[in-house]
């Protein structure tokens, strides 16, 4: 009953059954979402004047769909791919009887559930001198693919860790009369992901805590020194494994790139050759830049 004079009060609300933890969804799953208006407490049979995602009427390919299924009930169908900006809104809207627009929104994330981390180590090998010239550059490219289970956990990837051919270019010799190098590719670093979990801060912010098993081993590398090498032939590298922690933060979700999250860890370390041969002084130094990245390609 309303007393004279009095509007009646109207609420309006979205409940959606999410499967997995905080709030997130994976690519084409159906999400149901319901949508219910109350007056002073009690429901009324009242749809909403509409219905968004992202501030789309219905949604589209990129952010998903919505569609009604019965009275106040509808199904909200995540898209094939994890969007660009996947902090995805559904909302919804009514006019009380005041004429006053009421509007109540839903959060989720559209995740994906595969992940590939990419880590690129570029080596400079720089002259001695105040020129710094480059007597050759050195590239090596990794990517660990791991999946997502539905409790948000790493799980093992069928897909095993792969390895791009090093490019090596070698641009000049510093002192062709005096010596030469000559890279020998070693294993490098290869990481596979063997445990881990997503985790979303309050502000949006996505965080992976990866774990992994690191197999590396040394670059291996001949010098010519006047035409004699000076290291063997047979030089085998050195191999080592061990289980690491690799934790990536991301920037926040809504600052992702449309192929993921780019140069999250990038650093130059600056490394120095002593070589004691009087015919080759000063040292060597090497330049050596790590890139990891991490992109959704599902």
């Amino acid at each position: 009953m309303t007393m004279p004079g009095l509007l009646p009060a109207q609420q309006l609300s979205i409940t959606a059954t999410v499967k997995h933890a905080q709030n997130v969804v994976f690519p084409n799953e159906v999400l149901p979402v319901t949508v219910q208006v109350k007056e002073n407490g009690k429901p009324l049979k009242i749809l909403p004047d509409a219905i968004f995602v992202n501030g789309v009427a219905n949604g589209n390919s990129e952010f998903g769909t919505i569609t009604q299924s019965a009275a106040g009930i509808y199904k909200y169908n995540a898209p094939a791919a994890m969007p660009a900006k996947p902090g995805i809104a559904i909302s919804a809207s009514i006019k009380n009887a005041k004429g006053e627009k009421i509007i109540a929104v839903k959060n989720i994330y559209v995740i994906a559930t595969k992940w590939l981390l990419r880590t690129d180590e570029f080596t400079q090998h720089l002259c001695a001198g105040a020129n710094g010239t480059v007597a050759y550059t050195m590239e090596q490219v990794d990517s660990a693919p791991f999946e997502l289970g539905d409790d948000l956990y790493v799980k093992v990837s069928a897909e095993a860790p792969k390895r791009r051919p090093m490019e090596i270019n070698d641009v000049s010799s510093c002192h062709p009369e005096i010596f030469k190098y000559e890279v020998l590719p070693g294993k490098g670093e290869l990481l596979a992901i063997t445990s881990g979990r997503l985790i979303i801060s309050a502000i949006g912010n996505i965080t992976f805590n990866l774990n992994g098993k690191l197999s590396t081993s040394d670059i291996g590398m001949k010098v010519y020194l006047g035409g004699e090498l000076s290291k063997s032939n047979s030089f085998e590298p050195d191999q080592e494994n061990e289980t690491i922690p690799f934790n990536i933060t991301t920037s926040p979700l809504n600052l992702m790139r449309p192929v993921g999250f780019e140069n999250t860890v990038r650093h130059w370390e600056g490394v120095v050759d002593e070589n004691t041969n009087p015919n080759i002084q000063p040292a060597v130094n090497l330049k050596v830049k790590h890139t990891d990245s991490l992109y959704p390609f599902n």
